[in-house]
C-alpha cells in the first residue's frame, strides 16, 4: 500500500529498524517504531559496514516520492551509518521537507536542524576526500636506525 502524502495532510510517519546479525531480535525495535505510529517500517540486517541495506534503499526511494514525512529510527549510525546513506538523506529531508527522529539520542533532523545538517554535510565529505587523499598516497616503509 502506498501512501502519497498531499500538502497539507497528515504526516507520513514510516520507520527504520537495523540490527547487525540475523540471531538479533527486531521485535524491540519494531514495537517502538509501532508505539510511534509508523504507518510502514523497512528493516535491514547489516552484519558488517559494508552490507547491502535495501530496506534502506527503499526507505529513501518512499522519502524521494512524498513530502511532510517522519521517519523515526533507533539511533544516527542506524540510519547514517555510511557516507553512501548520510548524503542522498540529508538533501532528501532538506529538498521534501521530512524529519528524521532518532530515539535514542532524541534528536530531529529537520530544515528547522539545517544546521546541524550541514556540520553534518561538511564532516561526511571532509571523511571521502580525506580518505580518498590517504589512499592515492603510496605507503612509505621506515627504515630501521634511520637508514
Amino acid at each position: 500500500m502506498d501512501f502519497l502524502i498531499e500538502s497539507g495532510s497528515d504526516v507520513y510517519k514510516i520507520g527504520y529498524a537495523l540490527i547487525n546479525s540475523p540471531a538479533d531480535d527486531f521485535r524491540p525495535q519494531l514495537n517502538v517504531l509501532e508505539d510511534c505510529g509508523c504507518q510502514k517500517i523497512y528493516q535491514d540486517i547489516a552484519v558488517s559496514f559494508k552490507s547491502e541495506r535495501p530496506g534502506l534503499s527503499d526507505l529513501i526511494m518512499e522519502l524521494s516520492n512524498n513530502k511532510h514525512v517522519e521517519i523515526y529510527c533507533e539511533s544516527f549510525f542506524s540510519i547514517f551509518k555510511t557516507v553512501d546513506t548520510f548524503l542522498p538523506l540529508a538533501d532528501l529531508v532538506i529538498e521534501k521537507e521530512a524529519k528524521v527522529i532518532l530515539l535514542t539520542e532524541g534528536i530531529t533532523v529537520s530544515i528547522e536542524s539545517i544546521n546541524m545538517i550541514s556540520v553534518w554535510y561538511d564532516l561526511m565529505n571532509f571523511k571521502v576526500n580525506h580518505r580518498a587523499r590517504r589512499r592515492a598516497k603510496p605507503n612509505k616503509k621506515i627504515k630501521k636506525n634511520g637508514t
